[in-house]
């Protein structure tokens, strides 16, 4: 069913503070232009470079390129399409699964540019900036609303299907031109596409509380195995006890006897020692 698409004027809360952030660093970078020394070095850790991310094991990388931007119509670009698509991702996921598809995207694009840094271009050339995401936002938008009616630059009205198919097919021209970045702009739709497809696994990988139930259930199992074993125990000591007497029975069986009684405790309470399956529970 197609629609207008009228642009959401009151922000989501995820895409607030995305938005806010990146303009906070972006102020404070143009601030300190006097001292483009300092900006070399700090920006030197925090953007994307291939080489430092391999040979330093620079992982943060990762994450803090995507709040560096280094430019005024970069940033406005892509905040502008953040709240573009934003938002209404945000309202049809909810916020906390809106954040993980954000940054599985942009973490995704810095990963597929530095691979192909180090195959087609040179590994010292940095990236920084949200543009991955961008692209990853568009391709939800087109898949989870493809007929419905977009501005593209604020002036064309088109399908949002249509609208990613061009954007593809423009950054895959750039790409085979040799434009490295546009690789990592189509490796944020890359992972994109492997979100939204395979959804279901990344809602249970990305679960903690159905993962917290999960491993409670292996626990109630570990704890009933424990039980039996040990309850097979407590029943031998026991018929040694009605033989020989408490005098005849070491520590160790002593110990025994506690642990049985306390699983049954617990057993008849319900109530599970996270101590006792610490392993289990990590």
């Amino acid at each position: 069913m197609e629609r207008d698409y009228s642009f959401e004027v009151r922000l989501t809360p995820a895409v607030t503070w995305i938005i806010a952030i990146n303009t906070i660093i972006f102020l404070f970078i143009q601030l300190l232009g006097p001292f483009s020394g300092i900006i070399t070095t700090v920006a030197g850790w925090l953007v994307l470079t291939p080489a430092r991310l391999v040979y330093n094991v620079a992982i943060w990388q990762l994450f803090t390129h995507l709040f560096i931007h280094l430019d005024v119509l970069t940033i406005l670009f892509n905040m502008l399409a953040l709240w573009m698509f934003g938002t209404s991702l945000e309202r049809y996921w909810g916020t906390r699964k809106f954040i993980i598809y954000y940054f599985f995207t942009g973490i995704g694009a810095g990963l597929t540019y530095t691979i192909f840094c180090f195959l087609l271009a040179s590994p010292m050339l940095p990236a920084a900036g949200t543009t991955g995401i961008v692209f990853g936002l568009l391709l939800a938008f087109g898949m989870i609303y493809p007929d419905t009616i977009i501005l593209i630059l604020l002036l064309f009205p088109m399908k949002a299907k249509y609208a990613v198919m061009i954007f593809g097919a423009v950054e895959c021209l750039i790409a085979f031109n040799g434009g490295i970045y546009s690789i990592g702009y189509l490796g944020g739709m890359a992972f994109g596409y492997v979100y939204i497809k395979k959804q279901a696994f990344f809602d249970d990988l990305f679960n903690m509380e159905k993962r917290k139930k999960k491993k409670l259930e292996q626990i109630v199992i570990k704890r009933e195995e424990d039980f039996d074993k040990i309850q097979l125990e407590a029943d031998r000591i026991l018929e040694k006890i009605s033989l020989y007497g408490m005098e005849k029975i070491s520590e160790k069986e002593k110990r025994i006897l506690d642990k049985a009684s306390k699983l049954l405790k617990q057993r008849e309470q319900n109530i599970i020692d996270l101590e006792d399956y610490r392993k289990y529970w990590k």
